[in-house]
């Protein structure tokens, strides 16, 4: 009989710095830009969501995204949030690369209210050592935007494992 990791799954959490690599990141309108990336080390796996699939209105797992250009008066960055999932060697991996696109306006929602985000549940796809999420922005606003790590918030939802 083959060797069974029997290490529970825990709950975790990541915040703004885990998805924005920098102080700032420009974002050239209608131009896909990576703001960040989580590179999974040694002995763990880690998956994006937390919690069942079925009832998702009652889901655990949530996701929280509010990134903000802060070069004058702080306003919403203008565009679409995603992420996705590569190899050691920056290959998108498996048959679906991406694990979810959204608009930054719908992550915004549930500010105060955690029930009021969007659903996240573990979708049952753990990435092992050295592959990577990498989280990418796609301005649609009329024109540059500069992201601000200081000014931005964020809660997305994770589970991982010890191996």
């Amino acid at each position: 009989m083959a060797n069974v990791n029997k290490n529970a799954w825990y709950r975790a959490c990541w915040g703004a710095s885990d998805l924005i690599g920098a102080a700032t990141v420009t974002l050239v309108k209608n131009e896909w830009k990576e703001i960040g990336s989580v590179t999974v080390p040694a002995d763990q796996l880690i998956g994006l969501g937390y919690g069942s699939q079925a009832g998702q209105d009652d889901a655990v797992g949530r996701i929280f995204v509010d990134l903000v250009d802060n070069t004058g008066t702080p306003v919403d960055i203008e565009g679409l949030f995603r992420i996705m999932i590569t190899s050691s060697n920056d290959l998108p991996l498996g048959s679906r690369p991406v694990l979810i696109e959204y608009d930054l306006a719908t992550l915004r929602l549930g500010e105060t209210d955690r029930a009021g985000r969007l659903p996240l549940p573990f979708t049952g796809i753990m990435l092992s050592k050295d592959k990577k999420f990498k989280f990418l922005v796609k301005n649609t606003a009329s024109s540059a935007q500069t992201l601000e790590l200081a000014d931005s918030t964020a809660e997305v939802d994770i589970t991982k494992q010890m191996v």
